[in-house]
């Protein structure tokens, strides 16, 4: 599992380009029926590794996702009541 984590940072270290990429990805996967089960785990890893970088992104897809009108809307309704100051 480590080396699935580090994985992922070296990636970001290496073509920045792609981090907004693969935190929607992570997000809509998370979001969805069938989840990840590492979905968490590389958001940790991401969020620890880059904190303002990724609070911008998480706030651009959960943006994305408010203005979508599929069924992403009722997970995210979920999570923002999990997370009382979202």
């Amino acid at each position: 599992m480590q080396s699935y984590l580090t994985c992922f940072k070296e990636l970001i270290d290496q073509q920045s380009e792609q981090f907004p990429l693969v935190m929607k990805l992570l997000i809509y996967s998370e979001l969805s029926p069938s989840r990840g089960p590492n979905n968490m785990a590389v958001l940790a890893v991401l969020v620890q590794t880059w904190p303002e970088r990724s609070a911008s992104v998480l706030a651009d897809v959960f943006m994305e996702l408010l203005l979508n009108r599929d069924d992403y809307l009722r997970a995210l309704r979920f999570v923002s009541f999990l997370i009382p100051e979202f």
